[in-house]
Formats: structure tokens, sequence, C-alpha cells
């Protein structure tokens, strides 16, 4: 019997929020604050964890170091994923006359998707071999979210939270460029065997990871409560995903007819 094949994409992601707790399943190697992902070094993605570990959301994969089957590599994608609002609750108290106060973050999110990918280089590793080495600047989202343009949510004064002197920050994007070829396109295809060690390094400069160690946060958005006037603080999420995008071979199991 022949293979069958099958247009398939693998990805994989790291996560830095406050609210790990929140996710239910917290998978391997996420990280809890911008400074503890300075202080992490390398990013490994692709041999950290699974689709059991993770949640499809995050992961697609059947093992966490293994390829379970052949696989035909033609691209390969980077994405830096920013929560859609860039005006993020870092911190609220209430000081001794009992008038809050706000901090606010407006930078996070457009340093996460603008400067990090271009002082984050990465590395394709397949067994023993090295297939790429370049910087995430150069490969593109494909089907992932792409950014673009940043701009301010206009709001009441009265409609302005507690402490919080500047309107709403938002970030124009949309849900990727349609076409899966905005990424890092491979002269050749690249074959990768069952059970091959597939794995991808993310290695930010040391830039980038003073940067990481100098910003507070994730923060969390403040939602109004239903029927309340009280917030609820829910904790946003930065996202790094990779994906491998290719051809997939597996054994026939028995015919198919419409």
């Amino acid at each position: 019997m022949q293979n069958v094949l099958s247009n398939y994409s693998l990805y994989d992601t790291i996560g830095v929020t406050s609210g790990l707790s929140d996710l239910g399943k917290q998978p391997s190697g996420w990280f809890s604050s911008f400074a503890q992902m300075g202080n992490a070094g390398d990013l490994h993605l692709f041999d950290v964890r699974n689709r059991s570990d993770a949640t499809l959301p995050y992961n697609n994969q059947d093992a966490r170091d293994l390829m379970p089957y052949g696989f035909r590599l033609r691209y390969l994608s980077v994405s830096f994923v920013a929560p859609a609002v860039a005006s993020e609750l870092l911190q609220a108290t209430a000081a001794a006359s009992q008038a809050a106060w706000s901090t606010y973050s407006f930078l996070s999110n457009p340093i996460w998707q603008a400067e990090m990918p271009q002082h984050c280089g990465i590395e394709l590793k397949i067994n023993t071999d090295i297939h790429l080495k370049t910087t995430c600047a150069m490969c593109g989202s494909a089907a992932g979210l792409t950014g673009g343009g940043f701009g301010g949510m206009m709001l009441r004064p009265s409609a302005v939270l507690p402490g919080m002197r500047y309107a709403a920050n938002l970030t124009a994007f949309s849900n990727g460029t349609p076409e899966l070829k905005n990424c890092w396109a491979f002269s050749n295809e690249i074959m990768i065997p069952t059970k091959a060690a597939v794995s991808v390094i993310v290695k930010p400069s040391e830039w980038a990871r003073q940067l990481l160690r100098s910003m507070l946060g994730p923060g969390a958005y403040p939602i109004r409560k239903e029927g309340s006037v009280d917030y609820e603080m829910r904790n946003v999420v930065y996202l790094l995903r990779v994906g491998l995008h290719g051809v997939r071979q597996l054994q026939q199991r028995g015919e198919y007819h419409a």
C-alpha cells in the first residue's frame, strides 16, 4: 500500500501570563512573567510539550519529542501574538485617602509584536542536523495573526477607570494574510523520517533578555461584571507560536469511498 499524503501543519506555543492557573492545564515551559522569560535563556519548541500537555489551542503534536510519521517540511512560520487591547492593568491599589490609583502598561504589546521578532534568532534542528539559522523577523506568521497599527479607543471621562488618565489603546491586526507562503519557504522540501527528533530553538539576544527582565507584567483586562459597578481582572496572555507546514505521510488503514 502507498502512504496517504495530506497537507498538514504542526504548531507549538510558548505563553507568558500572570494567570497560569487560569489555563486549567499549565503547559510545560510557559512563564508567569516577562522577567522570568528573560532569565530563562533559549526557548525550546516541539521537544517540550504535546497536545495532551498544552491542549489543542496551543499544540497539536501527538508526541513531544519524535515525529510519529514521515513529514515533508516546506514552510516555517513564527507568530508573536499579543493581546488585542494594548492597555493592560498592572497594579491597582487604594491610597490612604481611599482614592484608587492604577498603573497601566501601553508598551508591552508593541514591544512583543514589533521589537522581539527583530532581536530573537531561530534554529530548526532535525536529529543532529541544523536546517535553518535566521532571525524571527525573517519568518512570517503564515495563517496566524499579523499586526500593524496602534491607536486609541475614545472614552468619555466618566467611562475611564479610576486613576486611568488615558483612553484604552488598541492594536489593529487581521487574522493573518490569507496566504500560507507568508513565512519562511525552504528552497527544497526537507524530508523528516518517522521517529526523527525535531526541535525549534528561539534565541533571544542579550538586549532582548535585558528588556524582558525590565518589563512588568503581563497584566490584566479590567472587565466590568454584569449588572455591577465592580470590575473583574482577567489576566492577558502573550504567545510565541511556531508552525511547521508541509505534507505528512500516513499508512493507509482502508480505502475511502464517497
